[in-house]
Parts: structure tokens; sequence; C-alpha cells
């Protein structure tokens, strides 16, 4: 009724809400998207030609200078080249150098010197504001490195030398770009280098230089060294939008040029290399990347990062007519561009859901008074369906037929969770969903079957007040019963101190024999740890003892008509019965069958028994005492004395089912000795008796239990 309401209304009114507020919002976010686009894209186009203007301007220069060389040789040898030199040094202060070599190996350059610093270990004068170098291999003799020393007004100021050298400039990079540019005439008329360290101001910078070609040959490089420092700044100084980062990367991740010139570079082995992308801290930029590969587009936006900020990228060539494989790279928030428009956008849309759901919450409201008894009854009744028994649901209702019906669920609440506690929880669950009615018979299945039982139990009922064991005993069954529900299995029935427990029935299970393992070990574990809180309060221990066998057995509804109960039949019953008895004589605490060891016993830690007949069946059965799980949860780990204990027991047993009784007696005494061990103790005393190791289980006449 309530949806019935609401659903009327929401058909009516809420399409023609919802559709105005976002055709509003679709196309206003798209004319909004439209602006950004074109001014985060002029921004882009703006820095590009900002900077490529200076790279231009000394492309043309040194393009220039080769041309006029060519034109008239010996130009860039004489005085000329000087002042053209320092012009172009003045004129264009990210220029460190300007410089030319010839193909006889002779170098001319003119370097910015700072004040107080030397040049090639030569302390110049005070008012030194530029070097003129000079390296003349014309002659054939060991050259010198000479220098002119001058002053801002290009006048001189005294000369030195750096004493006999053996720089040759056709060995040097910008002298094979010429070559390279000479020879093949499809690249660039000039070429820039990579970034690389300018040794004379020892920053990052790059270098443009151009081939004098005459008469087919290559006669000089001209070249000049620029800093990229100033490019840092003008990218810190002029960002695209306020918390835009833009920065000039190579198409294979290297950066050339970072707003924060530390990004630039890395030391490493005591040089320095330029830094990747993958290794700068703006962790927007890097997920950009990652994107653009896998998004295939130069323009895109994106959402990478932690704090599911959007951002928007673009990536623009820059000074591909030189030939260099170099992008410009802008991220920004979304939010520097669209932001405002957004939020109001975002604030209509809130306004116009906000009215939708207060009128929904009114309609709702109205339609509760009236439906309330009804809905909460269907969850009741969707919560029973679910076997969801434990939950206490209150409803109440001033209408007779509601009324009733709510107390015919409540008792079939409870009438079902009365059975649970009887009979196994997934079998009442079974019988809900099939919807079939209950009838005798079973099938014949491969299951699981744990017995347990508490130690000396009729000594402590005869010393302990009789409510006190019963709380103890109640905790130890608790326990049991958990461990056998954490892992999926059935508890059968309870037998005084005893849990009869299976596996593999009524839910199929394919672990069921290493399910049944882990949960023994639990509950022997846990019943430990209880031990220390009631030795604390003056209470006994107990100790508790477990058999575990897999075998095939008929499980099914045994009994008649009137009463029945979901059980398992069988030898294999007996046999994990016998099982847990067979502890005592041996002192152990959980014994199971070679037919567990066959199911999981790679992921158990064991230690091997002894050979064992049971009355009526033909040949022996290997028995284990099982100590802990293997990769399994922390708290069912063995201990490295645990694990000791398996692998010295194991070798024992080898010994003495190999015949060596003798040593196998002196084995099984060291155990004893060094682990204080009753299986060690019986064993060795058995080797030295000479008895035949099977022993034969007795089916006791007073015993406990009577499968089937």
């Amino acid at each position: 009724m309530q949806f019935s309401i609401g659903a009327i209304f929401a058909i009516l009114v809420t399409p023609s809400i919802a559709g105005l507020i976002y055709w509003s919002y679709d196309s206003s976010l798209a004319l909004i998207s439209q602006y950004a686009e074109r001014d985060f894209k002029n921004a882009a186009e703006d820095a590009k030609n900002t900077m490529a203007a200076p790279v231009r301007r000394f492309a043309d220069s040194v393009l220039i200078a080769a041309q006029v060389e060519a034109a008239m040789p010996g130009f860039l040898r004489g005085p000329g080249s000087d002042r053209m030199m320092i012009q172009e040094l003045r004129n264009s202060p990210g220029l460190t150098s300007y410089y030319i070599g010839f193909a006889d190996g002779s170098f001319r350059q003119m370097q910015r010197v700072a004040p107080g610093a030397k040049v090639s270990g030569i302390t110049p004068p005070a008012e030194t504001r530029f070097a003129s170098r000079m390296i003349d291999r014309s002659s054939g003799d060991v050259p010198l490195d000479r220098y002119v020393f001058l002053d801002a007004e290009a006048r001189r100021l005294g000369d030195g030398s750096a004493g006999p050298t053996t720089y040759d400039a056709r060995q040097r990079a910008f002298w094979r770009h010429a070559e390279r540019l000479q020879s093949d005439r499809t690249q660039p008329a000039v070429a820039i280098a990579d970034p690389y360290v300018i040794g004379s101001v020892g920053k990052f910078g790059v270098s443009v230089s151009a081939p004098v070609v005459r008469d087919g040959k290559l006669v000089a490089a001209v070249a000049t060294n620029f800093t990229l420092d100033r490019v840092s700044q003008y990218l810190q100084a002029h960002p695209a939008s306020a918390n835009a980062t833009t920065l000039v990367v190579s198409r294979d991740g290297t950066v050339i040029v970072h707003p924060d010139p530390a990004e630039m570079a890395d030391r490493r082995g005591g040089e320095i290399v330029s830094r990747r992308v993958g290794d700068i801290s703006n962790a927007a930029v890097r997920a950009a990347f990652a994107r653009r590969s896998e998004l295939k587009s130069d323009y895109f936006t994106f959402t990478a990062l932690a704090d599911g900020a959007e951002y928007v990228a673009l990536f623009v060539p820059f000074l591909g007519e030189f030939g260099k494989p170099w992008e410009i790279v802008i991220v920004a928030p979304t939010d520097d561009f669209i932001g405002p428009l957004r939020r109001n956008n975002r604030l209509m849309a809130i306004v116009g859901t906000a009215v939708i759901i207060v009128l929904l919450l009114l309609i709702s409201g109205f339609a509760r008074l009236i439906s309330r008894p009804l809905v909460g009854l269907v969850r009741e009744i969707h919560a029973i369906e679910r076997f969801s028994l434990d939950t206490e649901v209150r409803l109440s209702s001033n209408i007779r037929e509601v009324k009733q019906l709510i107390g015919a669920t409540q008792m079939m609440k409870t009438a079902l969770r009365a059975f649970t506690a009887y009979v196994p929880r997934e079998v009442v669950r079974g019988l809900l969903l099939s919807g079939r009615p209950i009838e005798l018979g079973g099938r014949s299945s491969h299951l699981t079957i744990m017995f347990t039982d508490l130690e000396a139990f009729s000594t402590l009922a005869e010393k302990s007040p009789a409510r006190a064991l019963l709380d103890q005993v109640s905790t130890y069954l608790g326990m049991v019963t958990r461990a056998v529900n954490e892992t999926s299995g059935s508890v059968d029935k309870f037998i005084g101190d005893s849990v009869m427990a299976f596996w593999g029935a009524p839910l199929a299970d394919d672990d069921h024999a290493y399910h049944a393992c882990v949960a023994a070990v639990h509950s022997n574990r846990r019943l430990a740890a209880q031990n220390v809180l009631w030795q604390e309060a003056g209470l006994p221990e107990l100790h508790m003892r477990v058999g575990i066998h897999s075998d095939a057995v008929l499980v099914g509804n045994v009994g008649s008509m009137e009463r029945m109960s979901y059980t398992v039949m069988g030898d294999g019953v007996n046999i994990a019965a016998r099982l847990e008895g067979i502890n005592k004589q041996f002192g152990t605490s959980i014994c199971i069958s070679h037919s567990v060891f066959r199911e999981c016993g790679e992921r158990l830690w064991l230690r091997p028994i002894d050979q064992v007949a049971v009355k009526g069946r033909r040949g022996g059965i290997l028995i284990y005492e099982l100590l802990a799980i293997r990769g399994g949860e922390a708290d069912l780990a063995a201990s490295p004395a645990e694990q000791d204990l398996c692998r010295r027991t194991a070798e024992a047993y080898a010994l003495m089912s190999g015949g060596d009784l003798a040593a196998a007696a002196c084995a099984y005494d060291d155990i004893a000795s060094t682990f204080n061990d009753p299986l060690a103790v019986e064993m060795g005393r058995r080797c030295r008796e000479g008895k035949p190791s099977t022993q034969l289980i007795e089916m006791a006449e007073n015993a406990k239990v009577q499968p089937g």
C-alpha cells in the first residue's frame, strides 16, 4: 500500500521535474565544458608561443651566422664574430655562451661570466662580464686554451691561458649534430640538443646549433647554450589556471622543463640526469601520463587520484619544427575552469531533487501510517524465509485481522527457533526452501564423523558441585558446537558430556574431513584457553578427547512419523566413537583414522600412532594424533615444539614398522624424556616388550553411543 501510493505520485510528478533538472544541468554543463576547453587550449597555445619564441630567435641567430660564414669565409674566425657573439649575449639573458667549431678542430667561444666566478680555474679581473675563448688547431702544434676577459662594454681587461688542451670541437655533441644535419637534408636546418648540465654555470640547459656548409662540405658549426631556468620561472609565474601544472616533456617521458627546478633532475652515481615523469611528486601529472596511454588522446578529463578530484590534461607538440619529440603538458583541476558554474548547477539539481524527496517523504509518511504494520510483517516473513530467527521485531496494529496475522507469524518463528535446537539448522532450512513434507529415509554418503568426550568426567562429577560442573560442561559443549557450526558441520546429538557431529550432509562439502579436523583443533585450543580462566577461579580443568573418521555411512531421517531424527548410521560411526575412546590408551587428545589422513593429511600437523584392528573388520587401520593445522589461522598453527614432535614421532614409528624395535624403543624413550609425552612412553614400552604393533579395538557393551 505504501509503495503503491508513493509509486503513483512518483510516476506522475517525478519524471517531469527530474527531466527538467537534467536537461538544464546537462545543457549548461556542455556549454561550460566547451568554453573551458577553448580557454584551456588558448592558454596552452600562449605558453607554447611564449616559450618557443626565444628558441626560434636563437635558432635564427646561429642559422644567420652560419649563412654569413658560408658566404664570407673567415668571418667567424675574425674579430667581427666576437662583436656578434657579445651582442647576442646582451640581447638574450638566457644565453650562457655562443661558440663556433671549425673543421680543423679549432674552437671560438664567447661566454657570460658571473661576478666573482672563475673561468677554467682562472680568476679574471673583477669587472669581467664576458670571456672570449680561443683554441687554434690550424698550425698542427699542441693548441693552447687561451682566454680574453672583457667588461660589460666589451673593453679588454686582460687575458690568460689554461695551458695546453685536448679539446677538439669535432668531438663535441654540437659538431655531431651539425654533421647529421649536413648529411641528411630531410632534417631541420638547426639542431636542438637534449638537456644537459652546462659546465660554465652548473645549470640544466640545451644547445642550438647550425652547420656551415661550403661546396657541400661541413666547414664549421655555430651553436649557443641557454639555460632552462628562465623557462621554468615562466611556467611557474604563468600557470594555465590557479592550480594547473605546466611542464615540457619528451615523448619517452623525460622531463625537459618543470616549473619547480628541483623536479627537473636527480643526482645518480655522481652525475646529474634528467628526471622521468614517473619520478616527479605531482600525482595528477603522473596519472595523466598513465591515462593518456590508455585513452590514446591528447585532450581528456580523468579521475585517478585518491581524493576523487577531476582533472583535465592537454598534450601539445613543442618545437616539432626542429625535430624534437617534445610536448607541453598542462594538467589542471576542472574546477579551476568550471567549478563555480558546476557548483551552481549542482545546487540547482540538489534543490530540485530535494523538492522531489520532500514530496515523496510526505506521501510516504502518510502511506506509512496506514501500511506500517503490514510492511513490518512482510519484513518478518522475509526474515523467516532467510532463516534469520534471532532478531526480535515488535509489531502492533489496531486492525483485528492484521493483529491475528502478526500473532500467527510470531508463533511460527518461535516454533522454528525451537525446532533448530533439536534438528540441524541446515536440515530445517532445506525443508523450508523445498516445501516438501518430512519423510523417513536416507542415502549413503561419504561423510566425516566426530565424537568428543570429557576425560575422567565421572570422577569430576563426584567431586565437583553439580551447578558449577553443569556450567563448565555447558561452556565446553558450546565451544564444540560453535566450532562445528563455523566449519559448516552438523551437531547430531549430545550424549551426556559427549558430542556427535558430522560433515558433508545435509549440505555437500568436498572438504568435510579437513573441516572436521579444523573444528577439533579449534575446540581443543579454546578449551585449553578456558581452562586457564577456570584454574584462576579455583574450578577444575576439563580435557576433551576426540575421534574423527571418514567413511561411507547412511544419512537421513530415522525414527517414526511421530518422532524422527536426522542422523548418520553405519560402521564408520562406530569407528569414530572407538577412535575417541582409544585416546585413553595412548594419552592422546585427537585421534584420526587413515581415511581422514588420505583426505587432507597434507594440511595437518599429525603423527602416526599405530596400526589398529576393528572387531568385525579385516585388516588394520593406521591411526594418527592430530596436533595442529598447516597453513590455516594463526591460532590453529603448530608451535616449533609440536612440529619437532611430529617429525621425531614419524621417525620412531618408521623404525618400529620396519621391525627395528630396539631402535624404535630408544627413539620413543628420547621423545618421552624431551616432551614428557604419554604416547611415546606407551609406544616405547610396547617396543621393549616386543608386542605386535596391531591392537584390537573392542566394541564396549556399555558404550555411550550405539549408532543405528
